[in-house]
C-alpha cells in the first residue's frame, strides 16, 4: 500500500491507534496521522485501484477528537456501513467504507476494496 506521510500535517493522536484494513487484500493502514486521502492519485496515502469508480482524491479520513471520514466531492461518493454519507461521518470501530458504484459490476482484483476500521483491541485479537 503507497503511503505519503508529507500529505499530512499537524500533531498525529497518541496512544493506541485505530486501523484501517484492506478487506479484500487484509493489508493494513494505521491512522498515525492527523489526516490521511484516499484515491487513485499515486500522492494518496491510500492509493486506490483505477477501477472506473475511485476518484483521484476521493475521500479523506482525518482525526478531531475522533476518526472522521469525508467525501472529498467525488463523482460517484462514498459510503459508510452502506449508507451514502452527504457530510463529514465519525467513525467506529468496524464501520466499512466504500465507494459507490452507480451501476452493477463484477468484483474482481481491479475493484476498488472496502475498508474496515478496526480499534486496537479488535487488531490484538485477531493477529
Amino acid at each position: 500500500m503507497s503511503v505519503n506521510p508529507s500529505e499530512a500535517s499537524g500533531t498525529a493522536p497518541q496512544g493506541r491507534l485505530p486501523v484501517l484494513v484492506n478487506l479484500t487484500t487484509n493489508e493494513t493502514f494505521v491512522l498515525n496521522q492527523p489526516s490521511i486521502t484516499l484515491g487513485r492519485d499515486p500522492e494518496c496515502n491510500v492509493v486506490l485501484p483505477d477501477d472506473g469508480y475511485a476518484s483521484a482524491h476521493h475521500a479523506r479520513i482525518y482525526f478531531d477528537q475522533g476518526w472522521w471520514v469525508e467525501d472529498t466531492m467525488s463523482s460517484n461518493g462514498t459510503m459508510v456501513n452502506d449508507q451514502l454519507i452527504a457530510e463529514p461521518r465519525m467513525l467506529a470501530p468496524n464501520d466499512v467504507i466504500k465507494w459507490v458504484h452507480p451501476l452493477p459490476h463484477p468484483v474482481n482484483e481491479h475493484s476498488s476494496p472496502n475498508y474496515r476500521i478496526q480499534s486496537p483491541e479488535s487488531r490484538l485479537k485477531s493477529a
